[in-house]
């Protein structure tokens, strides 16, 4: 009777570990793009954490928690990361994780960039055409090759 019981407890404990590694490849195929704000050299003003990187692999159906993800330390660059993702029973996966710049569209600028003369509502629907631009190149890159495109610059 223990016998049988230990058989399948380790038939039900392989049939997890084949979820969970099958899991690991789908999560190595994935990446994720999270959006931040960011000043001209590329530094976060806040950082991005484990949470955000749930969050964005909740959106993209993959139900991670947050403790689940291993970082190294918080993110606090523009840049492309590749995360640990530790899913259980020595079973990790790795993610691609882009950290981009999140482009706000505000409706009327700072006194300082009017005074700067970079604030001015064509000033903003340049950036903004240069940013859609970008998006449209990157996205097609990845679209055809399913790899990110070489320069990262183009996102920042």
């Amino acid at each position: 009777m223990v016998e049988k019981h230990r058989a399948q407890l380790a038939a039900i404990e392989k049939a997890r570990l084949v979820g969970l590694q099958s899991l690991a490849a789908d999560l190595g195929r994935q990446s994720v793009t999270i959006e931040a704000n960011a000043n001209d050299e590329g530094h976060l003003y806040g950082s991005v954490g484990a949470a955000e990187v749930a969050n964005a692999l909740k959106r993209a159906n993959f139900h991670i928690a947050a403790d689940q993800v291993r970082l190294k330390g918080p993110l606090k660059e523009l840049g492309l990361y590749t995360i640990d993702i530790h899913l259980g029973h020595e079973v990790n996966a790795e993610v691609k994780v882009w950290s981009c710049h999140r482009w706000l569209r505000k409706a009327h600028p700072s006194p300082r960039a009017v005074r700067d003369g970079r604030g001015g509502a064509n000033a903003q629907r340049g950036r903004l055409a240069r940013h859609a631009e970008t998006v449209s190149a990157v996205r097609l890159c990845f679209s055809i090759t399913r790899e990110p495109p070489a320069p990262l610059a183009l996102l920042c």
